[in-house]
């Protein structure tokens, strides 16, 4: 069969006093192409087939559509159809001679892709039987690796994946173990702080009236003494007695005192501690976790990712081993 054959015409011409490079590519012989019609234009206007534009030169896919009828192809409301002919005009020497070179290229990569998929599919014997897998031993050899190459992958993935579980796991023990102790502490220190709160209100109140008692006693033994009355004894009595109730409520209010500022004290420091630290011990834990969860998210990806991948590579092994049977371990 002969070979394509297109007339390449290069004129300069003159428009408006002004030189054009002109090109006109027609294609005379189809050779082995399906047809003639190798370039594919763009409609600019219907009437007028000199404004249409060049998209390219067709590829084999273009060939397919019924589209060398230009009328026919604005009658069905398209705008690109494939002509055996292609005008092109440029306005300086250098793009024009350039642009032939490129146009005359593409069609001898047109011509040769159809030759190239012309002789490999006429190569053979008619009625040729092929027995399959096609693939040869060494690429057999190469995508089983490759397969357990991935598998190998999947489990690495999913190990790390699993150990960042089970770090996520014990972190979250931590936190409930650590909120419990918090739930724990945080009442006794209210209880606590309110005890103290009571005790410190109670030992100011009794600081306060006891001089005012032991001033009354004296004050009275004071008019007892100039009074010369016949109970003057009696009222002496009675204001030693006062004055041995002033030393016990003395001595209460001493002990209240030392309680506030030792054991109670004491007690809600410790426990102001303890609530603090858990307190802290707890947001570290929860930042801990939260770090560890995004890790966790991170590694499943991963192993979702190396999941496809092993995938693939099994799809692609059982396209030349339709039988094979991946190892259980």
């Amino acid at each position: 069969m002969p070979g394509t054959i297109v007339r390449m015409d290069r004129s300069t011409i003159t428009v408006d006093g002004t030189n054009k490079y002109e090109i006109v590519a027609t294609c005379d012989v189809k050779g082995t192409l399906p047809d003639v019609a190798i370039f594919l234009l763009q409609i600019e206007t219907s009437a007028d087939p000199r404004d249409d534009t060049l998209l390219r030169v067709v590829e084999i896919a273009d060939t397919v559509e019924a589209n060398t009828d230009r009328d026919a192809v604005i009658g069905t409301g398209g705008s690109r159809w494939r002509s055996r002919s292609v005008l092109l005009q440029y306005p300086d020497i250098e793009t024009a001679n350039t642009a032939w070179k490129e146009l005359s290229s593409r069609i001898n990569t047109l011509v040769g892709n159809v030759d190239t998929f012309l002789t490999e599919f006429e190569t053979g014997v008619d009625n040729e039987t092929i027995v399959y897998p096609t693939a040869d031993a060494s690429t057999k050899t190469a995508l089983t690796d490759a397969y357990l190459t991935t598998r190998a992958a999947v489990t690495d993935a999913e190990t790390a994946r699993n150990a960042e579980v089970l770090s996520c796991n014990n972190l979250k023990k931590d936190i409930d173990n650590t909120l419990l102790r918090l739930n724990d502490a945080t009442p006794d220190l209210d209880r606590y702080t309110l005890v103290q709160a009571q005790l410190s209100t109670y030992s100011s109140t009794l600081n306060s009236v006891q001089p005012v008692i032991s001033g009354a006693v004296n004050t009275i033994r004071a008019l007892n003494t100039v009074s010369g009355g016949t109970a003057i004894d009696a009222i002496e009595a009675q204001l030693r007695a006062e004055e041995a109730q002033l030393a016990a409520f003395s001595s209460t209010n001493s002990g209240i005192s030392i309680l506030l500022s030792g054991s109670v004290s004491t007690a809600v420091s410790i426990l102001q501690a303890r609530v603090a630290s858990l307190t802290s011990q707890r947001t570290t834990l929860v930042t801990q976790y939260n770090a560890c969860t995004a890790r966790t998210a991170a590694l499943q990806a991963t192993v979702d990712t190396a999941r496809a991948t092993r995938d693939a590579a099994l799809a692609s092994l059982r396209v030349v081993c339709p039988d094979y049977v991946p190892p259980t371990s």
